[in-house]
């Protein structure tokens, strides 16, 4: 009876603790560095139709004090021109804890936004059903 609503409002949750993550992120990650594009990783696994599909995702470096770190988002792309090896990006990073960084712009933002409207869509649909 209320299956939509459920499911819209599972949408509404994840949407919340994502932006919730997004905050909470940007608040640590207060320090920039440049950094550099130093690799691409190549993934593969099987899609949908069983075909072997390859995806990429970016590696980048950046130093403080001294000491080198490494990053690779969670985010793959389907062709790795894309990414240019050795071109320069910015770095926002956690001075308490280097490790934890974010590199461009934060692209979560837009499945926030995604989620919430089909979240508050599904909850309409079902109580105005």
């Amino acid at each position: 009876m209320y299956f939509l609503a459920a499911i819209g409002a599972i949408f509404i949750f994840v949407a919340v603790s994502r932006l919730f993550d997004i905050c909470i992120t940007k608040k640590k990650c207060t320090q920039t560095v440049e950094g550099e594009l130093v690799g691409i990783r190549t993934y593969s696994s099987m899609n949908r139709y069983n075909s072997k599909e390859v995806c990429y995702a970016a590696v980048y470096g950046y130093t403080i004090d001294g000491i080198d770190y490494t990053f690779s988002p969670k985010k793959f792309v389907k062709y790795s021109e894309m990414y240019e090896v050795g071109s320069k990006v910015e770095v926002r990073y956690n001075p308490n804890n280097p490790n934890e960084c974010v590199v461009g712009r934060d692209d979560r933002v837009g499945l926030v936004i995604v989620l919430t409207i089909l979240g508050a869509a599904l909850l309409a649909i079902d109580l105005l059903h």
